[in-house]
């Protein structure tokens, strides 16, 4: 594909939708990551957020892997599709250890927490 040749609007300019550009592959989005992560503040925000973000998605692969919706999700754990849909963001901050012990019990996982020491300055 030519050099600005992505998807275009009724009037023939580039598209400025990030969901209409050209499909960019894997190594394009680990080559940013790699970009990104060598600034300091994106380091920190990042692992602030890492924590939160990983539940969320183990969530969420553990319950597409058995072919279930939130609502199906929601059903056996005993609270709403919108507490799940609310769990699987990234950015939650409310998790609870009961809950995630629930999720867990219906996924087939276990819930593992670990106090780990922070590396010396």
């Amino acid at each position: 594909m030519a050099k600005g040749s992505g998807r275009r609007t009724a009037f023939g300019k580039p598209a400025k939708d990030p969901l209409l550009r050209p499909f960019r592959p894997m190594d394009d989005f680990q080559k940013q990551m790699s970009r990104l992560r060598r600034n300091p503040a994106f380091t920190a925000a990042f692992g602030k957020r890492r924590t939160e973000a990983e539940v969320a998605f183990q969530i969420r692969r553990l319950r597409e892997a058995k072919g279930w919706s939130q609502k199906d999700l929601a059903k056996k754990v005993g609270c709403s599709q919108q507490a799940v849909s609310a769990i699987e963001q990234a950015g939650y901050k409310r998790h609870s250890l009961p809950l995630l012990r629930r999720i867990a019990a219906v996924l087939d996982a276990d819930v593992v927490v670990a106090l780990v020491p922070r590396r010396a300055a």
